[in-house]
């Protein structure tokens, strides 16, 4: 199995236990899709163990609309700090906050294939720019999603920054932010 997409079945976090499982074994698995469920923090930290242990080729993670929080978060950026392989990442909508991103950054600075970023419609207010600073270097990373987050105005510097840098930036979404 190479595909697992589980969107919108309400699974909360015992059966994002039971999920991470079932994929001990799967280590073939490209693309995990668990995007509007119920996993909260406890179960992001299962499915980032599994990350961690078992799913080293892992290429598309959608953690969309989980409630995963800052703690799922931290979890889950010290679980994927070593996998080389991971391009597209989508955390949209899950309580995600300034308190959890220099965990975060620091897991994405080791991300050379990233692609994808979307983190639209989470609470980031002063350290969006982290993010930026971190995906700008990148030379296939393409799409930043961060429409909705209360990004604060001061943030101008690190935009044009990463606009005037970045080569292979394609898409820049920051709709929505005051």
């Amino acid at each position: 199995m190479t595909d697992l997409n589980l969107y919108s079945n309400e699974i909360n976090s015992e059966g994002a236990q039971m999920i991470a499982q079932l994929l001990a074994n799967k280590v073939n698995l490209r693309t995990l899709g668990l995007s509007n469920n119920y996993i909260g923090q406890s179960g992001a930290r299962e499915i980032a163990s599994v990350c961690q242990d078992a799913l080293f080729g892992l290429v598309r993670l959608s953690l969309e609309s989980n409630l995963i929080g800052n703690l799922g978060l931290i979890g889950l950026s010290k679980a994927m700090i070593d996998n080389e392989s991971l391009e597209e990442l989508y955390l949209y909508n899950n309580e995600i906050d300034d308190d959890a991103i220099d965990a975060f950054t620091e897991m994405l600075d080791n991300k050379r294939r990233l692609r994808i970023l979307g983190l639209e419609y989470n609470k980031i207010r002063f350290k969006a720019e982290h993010i930026m600073r971190s995906v700008q270097t990148k030379s296939l990373f393409e799409r930043l999603y961060l429409t909705q987050n209360m990004i604060q105005p001061q943030i101008g510097e690190a935009v044009f920054e990463l606009l005037t840098t970045s080569y292979s930036i394609r898409e820049l979404r920051m709709n929505h932010n005051h």
